[in-house]
């Protein structure tokens, strides 16, 4: 009688311990801090969607460096259509030649794993200034599955908000504000890699509308990132 009612409380004792986002955020990166992969390299179909229906579907090369470098490469690499994300910017290029630079904190790369190489007050610092409410957390069903909500008290899609699957402690979601419009971002397939597991399939939907799926596949784990990659010329 005792050790079931022990399991029985034991899902509430779990819960207990967090009594705040911050909480749930501090004990993930003590748990995980440099564990996950350091460098990936992956291929990518990426097909856009309007309007519930596809309307294109292209293929990128991607270079991954935690916490903060990524370079994505769009379409034939030999044409030098790319981006190069670096110290919370982007560089964008057409045909080899620089021609922007613009701010970008990157969050989705801190979310799926930057943030287990970045000490924990940068981590806090920087999910905070996304304007996630790390004082607030409750239990939701996310996507069918029970999660962690961080950032937000009851049910409110409309706010920025990460939501932790409460069985395996990976990101299930999370929702930024992005150029005026509300981004969500859903994990929908992983792979067991990394001491971990690593995404290969996200869905990314702008304003409640579904407007990109990424499938990332022919992954490379820990192996070197060729030289020059992250580069950025101006």
């Amino acid at each position: 009688m005792r050790k079931s009612l022990l399991l029985l409380l034991f899902p509430l004792f779990c819960f207990a311990q967090f009594k705040t986002g911050k909480d749930l955020i501090i004990s993930l990166h003590k748990k995980n801090y440099g564990k996950p992969c350091k460098t990936l390299a992956f291929k990518q179909t990426t097909n856009k969607y309007r309007n519930d229906s596809l309307k294109s579907s292209t293929t990128w090369t991607e270079y991954l460096e935690y916490p903060d470098k990524l370079r994505i490469e769009f379409g034939d690499t030999l044409k030098g259509n790319f981006v190069v994300f670096k110290n919370d910017s982007s560089y964008n290029y057409r045909e080899f030649a620089f021609y922007k630079k613009d701010e970008n904190k990157n969050l989705i790369m801190l979310l799926l794993g930057g943030m287990y190489f970045r000490k924990i007050d940068d981590v806090l610092k920087r999910i905070n200034a996304e304007g996630i409410d790390l004082s607030l957390i409750s239990e939701q069903q996310v996507n069918g599955k029970d999660c962690y909500v961080i950032g937000a008290s009851k049910p409110d899609s409309n706010i920025p908000q990460i939501c932790i699957n409460k069985s395996t402690l990976l990101l299930e979601s999370f929702t930024e504000r992005s150029n005026g419009a509300l981004l969500r971002v859903d994990v929908a397939e992983r792979q067991k890699a990394c001491n971990t597991e690593v995404e290969t399939k996200l869905l990314i939907y702008v304003d409640g509308k579904l407007y990109q799926e990424e499938l990332y596949y022919d992954t490379k784990f820990n192996q070197p990132v060729p030289k020059g990659k992250f580069d950025t010329k101006q």
